[in-house]
C-alpha cells in the first residue's frame, strides 16, 4: 500500500475534488417517475408549465372586487356606499363587474372583468341590505393576484439537476406534471471488512463488534438516492477480499469501509491497487484520515475508516457528494453554516478537525456550538446526538469560547 509522510496528507477538498472527477453521471441513464415516488430524486430534464401560474386574476384576500376610481375618494369620515352586484367565491366563474357597482370575492376567487383592486372587509362595513361602505380609497392592483405573476405558460419551473423535495413536487403538480424525468438511482456496492465483525442481530461475543457501518451506510446511501447492492462482510484476507470487490462490476460506486490503514491486516489499499488504481489516501482531517479513493476496475471506489464516527463523517463529506454527483444534481455538498463556538477547544493544527457539536441559539442569531459529548471516533453516542459537525481549519490549535467557525448541519 502507498505510503504518505505526514507532511503530504492530502486537503479534505482537494480528496473531494479527486473522487468527484472520478463519478460521472450516464447521460442517458435517466427514467420517467410519478410524482408520488419523485421525492428526493434528481431532476434530468426541466419542468415547465403547461399553464400559467395563476391561470387567471383572483384576489389575494376576502373582501370586495371594485373598480378603484368608484370609491378613490373614500375614507373613515366620508365613506363611499355601492351596492354589491354579486358574490365571487373560489372555482367559480365570474362576469364583467358593471360601473359603479362591486363583487364580494372570498380568498381565491377569480376577479371579476373591469375591476382592478380588492377591498379587504376591514376596510368596509355593512350599509343596510345589499350595500357596502367602503372606508378606504384602493390602488390598482391591490391585493389582485395577476394572471402568470408567478410563473407564465411554458417558463421552466424547475431546472435539470433539481433534488426534488416535497415543495418541489408541489411545484410540479401545481403547472400540471403528473410524472418526472429523473436521473436513474445509482448502483452502491457496500462492504465492511474485518474478522472481528458479526452481522446485525447476531450476538457478539466480548471480542467482536456488530457491523453497525453496513447498517448505516445502507440507510445513508439510501437516503442520497442510490440503491445498495449489500456485499456483506469479508474476513482480513486478500483473496476473499479480491473475490468480494469483483462482485461489484456493474456497479456505480463501491463503498467499503474498515482495512484501510497501515495495519498488518489492513489489505484494501493493496488490493484496489491491483485491481485498479488509487487517487488519495491518507487526507489531512480527523476523524477519518485513512481514507482511500480510487477505481476497482472501472468501478468508483471509495474506502472508509472502520471506527463508525470516522465512517459516517467522511460518508457525509466524501460518500453523500459522490452520490448526487453520479445523479446529476446541481448541489452535491451540504451548505455550510455560521457557527459560534461556545467552549474553549483544542485541536491538532496539522489536521482539518470535525467536531461532534449542539446547537443552541443566540440573540445574534448565530448558533452556539458546544461538543455533544466525547470526540473519539469509537464514540457513536457523541455522534447520534449532534445537530451539527463544527470544522476547525487546518493551522487552529485552539479556538477558544466566541471564535466564530463554519459547520455543516446534520440531516
Amino acid at each position: 500500500m502507498p505510503g504518505n509522510p505526514a507532511s503530504q496528507l492530502m486537503p479534505v477538498a482537494v480528496a473531494q475534488e479527486r473522487l468527484l472527477g472520478l463519478v460521472t453521471p450516464r447521460a442517458t441513464a435517466e427514467e420517467l417517475v410519478p410524482l408520488d415516488r419523485a421525492r428526493g430524486r434528481v431532476l434530468s430534464r426541466p419542468v415547465t408549465a403547461r399553464w400559467a401560474l395563476p391561470g387567471c386574476d383572483n384576489s389575494e384576500m376576502d373582501g370586495f372586487a371594485v373598480r378603484a376610481d368608484d370609491c378613490a375618494t373614500a375614507s373613515p369620515t366620508t365613506p363611499v356606499p355601492l351596492p354589491v352586484a354579486g358574490d365571487a367565491r373560489a372555482g367559480a366563474v365570474i362576469g364583467t363587474l358593471a360601473r359603479g357597482t362591486v363583487v364580494a370575492v372570498a380568498t381565491g376567487a377569480p376577479v371579476p372583468l373591469g375591476a382592478d383592486a380588492i377591498v379587504p372587509i376591514e376596510d368596509t362595513r355593512q350599509d343596510g341590505e345589499g350595500s357596502v361602505l367602503f372606508l378606504a380609497a384602493p390602488r390598482p392592483g391591490q391585493h389582485v393576484r395577476h394572471a402568470g405573476e408567478d410563473l407564465e405558460s411554458g417558463k421552466v419551473m424547475l431546472p435539470p439537476g433539481r433534488r426534488l423535495r416535497p415543495v418541489d413536487i408541489a411545484a410540479c403538480a401545481a403547472v400540471g406534471g403528473s410524472s418526472v424525468w429523473v436521473r436513474r438511482r445509482p448502483r452502491v456496492a457496500v462492504l465492511s471488512g474485518g474478522d472481528e465483525l458479526v452481522p446485525v442481530g447476531a450476538v457478539p461475543a466480548p471480542h467482536q463488534v456488530t457491523d453497525s457501518n453496513a447498517a448505516m451506510l445502507s440507510a445513508a446511501v439510501a437516503e442520497a438516492g442510490g440503491e445498495v447492492i449489500a456485499l456483506g462482510i469479508v474476513g482480513d484476507s486478500p483473496d476473499a477480499l479480491r473475490e468480494r470487490l469483483h462482485g461489484a462490476s456493474g456497479c456505480d460506486l463501491i463503498i467499503t469501509s474498515g482495512g484501510v490503514s497501515v495495519g498488518r491486516y489492513d489489505y484494501v489499499g493493496q488490493v484496489v491497487g491491483e485491481l485498479g488504481s488509487i487517487e488519495a489516501w491518507r487526507l489531512a482531517m480527523r476523524p477519518g484520515k485513512p481514507l482511500l479513493i480510487g477505481r476497482v476496475g472501472d468501478v468508483p471506489m471509495l474506502g472508509l475508516p472502520g471506527n463508525p464516527v470516522s465512517a459516517a463523517v467522511t460518508f457525509e463529506l466524501f460518500g453523500r457528494p459522490a452520490l448526487l454527483a453520479l445523479q446529476g444534481a446541481s448541489q452535491v455538498h451540504r451548505r455550510h453554516v455560521a457557527l459560534r463556538v461556545g467552549e474553549d477547544l483544542e485541536t491538532r493544527a496539522d489536521l482539518e478537525t470535525y467536531l461532534r457539536v449542539r446547537l443552541t441559539d443566540a440573540s445574534d442569531g448565530i448558533p452556539v456550538a458546544t461538543l455533544s459529548g466525547g470526540q473519539r471516533s469509537s464514540m457513536l453516542r457523541s455522534l447520534t446526538d449532534a445537530e451539527a459537525l463544527l470544522i476547525v481549519p487546518v493551522g487552529m490549535s485552539r479556538a477558544p469560547a466566541g471564535t466564530l467557525l463554519t459547520g455543516l448541519e446534520l440531516g
